[in-house]
């Protein structure tokens, strides 16, 4: 039996006719990454990207553009595959090329390259990005309420990165972010980055009202 979840072309690669069935055959379990790549098409991810996120670019001959090796890093993460040699495996992957619409995916090389070349401004660009669609997401539900639900918690660092300290309530090395969530919904809002050390509610009153004035101006926009 051949059950059709999509019968019509996806809008992200209008060239190719692209459909998705549970009837056998060649299966993969990373099949979500091209509903994944319908959704990022239609809210227009690729402007977003380009407009807030600049990279310094000191290459002679560049063959992967760095929005497109962050791109394929973001898809990675979201499939389960944390680890940057990962792309190794993932540069052949069938799927993974159609969901990106790249005909020839970084390596492992090109995405430590990126991570080492991503800069603190990159960062906070990274963020903005972030800060967007969770507006996107607040946009589309066109809710009366708000209910932000904040928090700390740890991100784990190996080596000696800077900043990253000991932090007891975890028994772990990293840093200690705050992360912000909408408390109705469960859609992810923001994040701000602290060092290990910062105690869990240090500077939560002045990342607070932040937010409260972000979104008090939103509200009142036309």
């Amino acid at each position: 039996m051949s059950i059709t979840l999509q019968q019509n072309s996806l809008t992200f690669n209008e060239q190719k006719t692209i459909s998705i069935a549970n009837d056998g055959g060649t299966l993969t379990n990373d099949a979500g990454l091209v509903l994944l790549s319908e959704f990022l098409n239609q809210i227009r991810f690729d402007s977003l990207l380009a407009r807030y996120v600049h990279i310094p670019e000191y290459r002679a001959f560049a063959q992967h553009e760095w929005l497109d090796v962050v791109k394929q890093w973001l898809f990675q993460l979201i499939a389960g595959y944390s680890r940057d040699r990962d792309a190794n495996t993932l540069q052949y992957d069938r799927l993974f090329k159609e969901a990106l619409k790249q005909e020839r995916l970084s390596s492992q090389f090109m995405m430590s390259t990126l991570l080492h070349t991503l800069t603190e401004e990159n960062v906070n660009q990274l963020l903005q990005v972030a800060k967007k669609l969770g507006d996107l997401g607040m946009d589309q539900q066109n809710s009366q309420q708000l209910v932000l639900d904040l928090d700390s918690t740890c991100c784990p660092t190996y080596g000696k990165q800077e900043a990253g300290e000991y932090i007891y309530h975890y028994g772990l090395n990293g840093y200690h972010p705050f992360v912000a969530f909408e408390g109705l919904t469960g859609l992810a809002l923001d994040v701000r980055h602290r060092h290990g050390k910062s105690y869990t509610s240090t500077h939560a009153e002045d990342y607070l009202v932040e937010m409260l004035a972000h979104y008090q101006q939103r509200s009142s926009d036309p």
